[in-house]
């Protein structure tokens, strides 16, 4: 018995006690779309778009997936024709609105994807 409990111990510690899925990276489908694929209506209770301009949204996405946040899909804007001090943002659809996306700086909106006419459309497939 105590020959057992010291192997499961010494396997534990060899594997880090780290369960299977603890070690798994969000799997993506990054395709570009044109803005007319962009879904006929947008919830804007469960839709946020991030504060900055610059970012990696792979990134963003894995950190959020990382958190339980439950992403339907997300988009960046490839062409923004705005023109504006604002730039284009990633904008996050939920599959229910999630208080803690504030945590992340992320704000309830759109991103301002009408200003484009191309996109990435990014869904985490696991």
């Amino acid at each position: 018995m105590l020959k057992r409990a010291i192997i499961v111990l010494a396997v534990c510690f060899i594997n880090s006690c780290n369960s299977p899925t603890d070690n798994v990276e969000p799997l993506f489908d990054i395709t570009v779309i044109d803005v007319s694929e962009l879904p006929q209506f947008i919830d804007p209770a469960r839709t946020y778009e991030y504060n900055f301009s610059s970012v990696n949204p792979e990134s963003v996405l894995t950190v959020l997936w990382r958190r339980g946040i439950r992403i339907s899909q997300a988009w960046l804007p490839i062409d923004y024709l705005c023109k504006d001090m604002i730039g284009p943002r990633l904008t996050v659809e939920l599959f229910a609105a999630d208080d803690r996306m504030k945590e992340f700086d992320f704000m309830n909106g759109t991103g301002r994807l009408s200003c484009a006419r191309k996109l990435m459309r990014y869904v985490i497939l696991n």
